[in-house]
């Protein structure tokens, strides 16, 4: 859903043509599952390629199960976020045509980036649930994202699971493989085929099977819901005038993403990073290739997701409320871009302003900032990204005992939600909030 596969890259850069929704990483693919109306999805490995936290961001609006009895939380550094976290079950027990169906996911630990999560051994996991369901299910599914080869020797094993549907090894298996009584089924990679299973159930056994296995080619006809749906996606809006970044002086970028900040979180001063909104935006219809290479471009990285620890994670390291050792792993969180909004003084924005000026330009880090100070003010309000932040506070500008707030939303959700898609462009996203 949220995957980062180098077959979705043409010289380490998006197949926007193939994929024109690609930067939304996993946003628009959940909003499709619900009007598809899937009942279950198993996590698989490339759910966590931008980090479990931004995984947990596009699961907020899904409405649908996701499985993964192998997964456990192991956040580092620690956070109690994830203690009361259900969003992602070990299984769920499902009744059709009067007959309980339980459902077990589970996920492989080969390529995963996150360094949150811990993978069990799917036998152990397996076995241990299906004696815990007993007899409240008749049949027992696996949805495995595991590969083909350890799909066969789970059924080996474990004998009582009656189907696996598995995933990760690419294999189209185009007649099911029997090992025993237990079936297994995958259709391949990147939805090109769709896979068909139906099944009787005779005195709680499956007594007959029919599997097929359909190409998705350019010859299937389009499903004009779905059609006009992701329509919706491919353009952002419509943009009145060109927007040019720059980390030497105070951009039109700046000023149209500084004031926007300012003026959603009614704050005196708005901020961000320069390194958040680099290139250029030209007037007219925004597509979301455009947007993207902006505000969230593809990186080709080696150490880690970007999005993978939380914001309180990340502002426990800052604050020093973590250890020491855990301050190597802000690089695994350079892509977070929430909103945290501070208290402070006017003379700590005249610093602001003055370490920007003096220290900050020319670097990825500059300030593009927007506002004023009231006169006869003793507090005010600054809102600025998650990178801002920590770049005043390791100037010593900012310190931890000025009070703030920090909100569940990315900058790039923010500006988004900026564009004119009223005057006549009709086909732009509609709101952040259908996300949020």
């Amino acid at each position: 859903m949220t995957g980062s596969d180098s077959n979705y890259l043409i010289n380490h850069s998006p197949n926007w043509e193939r994929i024109p929704t690609y930067g939304y990483r996993g946003l628009v693919d959940i909003a499709l599952l619900n009007i598809l109306g899937v009942d279950a999805a198993c996590i698989g490995n490339h759910e966590f390629d931008f980090g479990l936290y931004w995984l947990f961001h596009c699961l907020k609006s899904a409405k649908f199960d996701l499985l993964s009895a192998n997964l456990s939380y192991h956040s580092i550094p620690n956070t109690t976020e994830y203690e009361d976290e259900t969003r992602i079950k070990p299984y769920t027990i499902y009744k059709k045509d009067g007959i309980s169906i339980a459902v077990i996911g589970l996920t492989t630990d080969e390529f995963i980036k996150t360094s949150q999560v811990l993978i069990k051994n799917p036998q152990d996991v397996v076995q241990s649930i299906i004696e815990e369901i007993g007899d409240k299910a008749t049949v027992f599914v696996i949805l495995s994202h595991l590969g083909k080869g350890e799909d066969i020797e789970l059924a080996r094993n474990i004998p009582s699971i009656d189907i696996i549907v598995g995933g990760h090894s690419h294999s189209k298996i185009t007649q099911p493989i029997y090992v025993g009584d237990t079936i297994i089924t995958q259709t391949g990679a990147f939805g090109e085929s769709l896979g068909i299973l139906d099944i009787l159930v005779v005195d709680s056994k499956v007594s007959d099977v029919t599997y097929s296995l359909i190409h998705i080619g350019f010859d299937v006809v389009e499903d004009d819901d779905v059609k006009s749906f992701l329509n919706n996606f491919k353009n952002i809006g419509v943009l009145e005038k060109t927007l040019v970044s720059s980390i030497q002086e105070q951009s039109s970028m700046g000023e149209f993403v500084a004031k926007k900040l300012r003026e959603t979180f009614s704050s005196n001063f708005g901020l961000f990073s320069s390194r958040l909104a680099i290139g250029e935006i030209e007037a007219g219809v925004v597509s979301a290739q455009d947007f993207f290479s902006v505000f969230w471009p593809y990186r080709l990285r080696s150490y880690g997701p970007e999005k993978d620890m939380t914001p309180t994670q990340v502002l426990n390291i800052l604050h020093n409320k973590a250890p020491r050792l855990a301050r190597k792993l802000l690089y695994i969180a350079d892509g977070l871009s929430n909103i945290i909004k501070i208290k402070c003084s006017p003379s700590t924005i005249k610093e602001i302003i003055e370490y920007n000026t003096s220290v900050l330009v020319g670097h990825p880090d500059y300030l593009q900032l927007d506002g004023s100070i009231p006169k006869d003010s003793s507090e005010l309000s600054i809102v600025m990204d998650l990178q801002a932040y920590r770049s005043l506070l390791d100037g010593g500008i900012l310190d931890d005992s000025m009070p703030y707030s920090i909100y569940d939303y990315e900058l790039f959700e923010i500006i988004m939600n900026s564009f004119d898609i009223n005057k006549s462009h009709k086909k732009g996203i509609l709101s952040i909030t259908r996300f949020l």
